[in-house]
């Protein structure tokens, strides 16, 4: 969802490679279905930048996996508030929030990815969720991406402006916002998480 330079989208990711249809082995630290948020670590940055990069829209933004890499590196150093969904112990998506990155006041969503073998399984909305916690929280759409302005709309973000040229030629940035109210509404609302086919073998990060 939210990418690049200023600008923020959002996106279900792919992978280059074929995904597998077999399911993820099991740890005794996982269950299947299991899904669950924690904060980034230095050693999930490799797998996120690649999480990432192979987002169609990303691509779009010319937004590649060492730039991500460098760019998340210093999100840590800073201590933005960055967050990953596991999946089976698998890394399935990350958020990044800047704290004051809303017009210097308040919390903005600056990047959220979900891999295309986790959609439809509540990763990007449990993201989601996690982000607001703090309070309000503000992020721009791309025009073009009817696919996250349906998702957004449907977490109860509502339209208050657009930027039009911000990031590319030609491309409207939508302004979206939450406020906290609303956010403590919607995380009242019952979950359903579908069951999962797995993730590639190549793609998987083990949580410790």
């Amino acid at each position: 969802m939210a990418y690049g330079a200023g600008g923020l989208k959002f996106w279900v990711g792919q992978v280059p490679e074929p995904a597998s249809r077999s399911l993820v082995k099991h740890t005794s630290k996982t269950r299947p279905g299991t899904l669950r948020i924690r904060k980034l670590r230095e050693q999930d940055i490799l797998t996120c930048a690649k999480l990432v990069a192979a987002i169609p829209l990303w691509q779009r933004y010319r937004y590649d996996e060492l730039r991500c890499a460098r760019d998340l590196r210093a999100a840590l150093k800073r201590r933005d508030r960055l967050t990953v969904a596991l999946w089976e112990g698998t890394i399935a998506g990350l958020a990044w929030v800047l704290p004051q990155g809303g017009f210097g006041r308040i919390p903005y969503l600056k990047l959220l990815g979900v891999r295309t073998e986790a959609r439809n399984l509540g990763v990007g909305a449990a993201l989601l969720r996690a982000a607001e916690r703090e309070g309000d929280l503000l992020l721009l759409v791309s025009d073009f991406n009817r696919r996250a302005q349906r998702f957004y709309a449907a977490m109860d973000y509502r339209r208050i402006g657009s930027i039009p040229d911000l990031v590319l030629p030609g491309v409207t940035e939508i302004i979206l916002l939450k406020r906290a109210a609303a956010a403590i509404a919607s995380s009242h609302r019952p979950r359903r998480v579908r069951r999962a086919v797995g993730l590639p073998a190549a793609a998987r990060s083990r949580a410790r």
